[in-house]
């Protein structure tokens, strides 16, 4: 038996099994994170210990075990994101615009273009531009009509800004959520306590000197998501989870290296 060396972190396949309802998925699409930043896969067991009134225990026996695995990924889609609650994902996303305008003559209305043919969604607050006084990059405030000069009004449901005679010809950005047709999304929706998503899992060390360590894992639930927003720094997302044993086989994993 040669000894191998294992560098770097590899992979992860993650290959749908039952969604969140709890139902077989039929024709599952794999889902591949490469270039994993780290990955763990940590087994462990609670021991009995026998011990009578002397200081060291002279018998173990095991009880219960379980298999936690975590991995790290930089990249994120809304697939990949979805997988801790399994929600479908679904086409077209949200995002925020700023459309700088100019306040016109009567009526000063302004209907700001929303960007990639998107449609407007909410209002998300209104500021001065460079107005060259002292409200230059101050926020205006929202009113229900007949805005006064610093004020504003918006009808959610056009899009259309209306604002105060004695601020025409001041600059503005507009500032608003707004949906597109491209990109992807989902919802997380507050489900019954009960079902999960369960998924086959398969993670490969990088290969290094023609050899890698494969550790299949037919069961496998996520039991968290961590997204850590930094302000020096690339999101990077971590999945936690654990192993499952089959019921008929009692396999839990099975892990593969070059000899």
């Amino acid at each position: 038996m040669v000894t191998r060396t294992v560098f770097g972190a590899g992979r992860s396949i993650l290959i749908p099994t039952y969604d969140a309802a709890g139902d077989a998925i039929a024709v599952p699409t794999p889902i591949n994170m490469e270039d994993l930043i780290d990955y763990s896969i940590d087994p462990k067991k609670e021991l009995k210990m026998h011990q009578g009134q002397r200081e060291f225990s002279f018998a173990a026996a095991s009880g219960s075990a379980s298999v936690e695995v975590s991995f790290t990924h930089k990249k994120a889609t809304a697939l990949t994101l979805s997988i801790l609650t399994g929600e479908t994902v679904e086409a077209g996303r949200e995002d925020i615009a700023e459309v700088s305008s100019t306040v016109p003559a009567t009526p000063f209305e302004v209907t700001p273009t929303v960007p990639s043919s998107g449609t407007y969604a909410k209002n998300l607050g209104v500021r001065f531009g460079d107005t060259g006084g002292a409200d230059a990059f101050t926020d205006l405030v929202r009113v229900a009509s007949s805005p006064t000069t610093g004020q504003y009004s918006v009808n959610e449901s056009t899009g259309v800004y209306t604002y105060a005679a004695a601020d025409t010809g001041k600059p503005v950005v507009q500032r608003f959520l707004y949906t597109v047709a491209t990109g992807a999304s989902f919802v997380l929706n507050n489900r019954d306590m009960g079902a999960t998503p369960e998924y086959h899992l398969i993670l490969s060390s990088a290969k290094y000197q023609g050899n890698s360590l494969l550790t299949n894992i037919p069961r496998f639930v996520l039991e968290s998501q961590s997204l850590p927003f930094k302000v020096d720094d690339f999101l990077a997302i971590k999945y936690t989870g654990k192993a499952l044993a089959n019921e008929n086989t009692h396999i839990v994993y099975k892990q593969s290296l070059a000899e």
